[in-house]
């Protein structure tokens, strides 16, 4: 069974646990880690490559640590960084659905690794982020 996998310097490690975006957030901080927060495109394909191993067959969506919580359309990782901002198709057409002011929370379809915006009490698996 695939398990975690390193890029650079960071290990993701994705979790078949069905949870709300907070419960997730919570499981990876309590482990020592924090939500997948793919810095730059690079990171989101590798990203987007383990997800597809890892939660194969299917698409699974699965939390990633971005929201627009605090402004509808702005997503920001947990730190305030602005999410996405490398990649233009993410921001914009990347996106298989912006459901408005319900659904602040981004999950990462496992089949292609396209950001969702999902409602935050939507349980799902998630993926966790630690440094290695």
């Amino acid at each position: 069974m695939l398990r975690g996998v390193r890029h650079n310097a960071k290990c993701f490690l994705g979790f078949r646990s069905f949870q709300t975006f907070e419960e997730s957030t919570g499981r990876c901080g309590s482990s020592g880690g924090r939500l997948a927060s793919p810095r730059d495109r690079a990171e989101n394909e590798a990203l987007a490559a383990y997800t597809r191993q890892f939660f194969a067959p299917g698409n699974w969506p699965a939390w990633i640590g971005a929201t627009d919580e605090r402004s509808e359309g702005a997503f920001q990782y947990r730190d305030g960084q602005l999410a996405g901002l490398w990649d233009p198709c993410i921001v914009t057409t990347g996106w298989s659905a912006n459901g408005g002011r319900r659904e602040n929370c981004v999950a990462l379809s496992t089949d292609d690794g396209r950001w969702w915006d999902r409602d935050c009490q939507r349980r799902m698996y998630y993926i966790c982020e630690y440094d290695y």
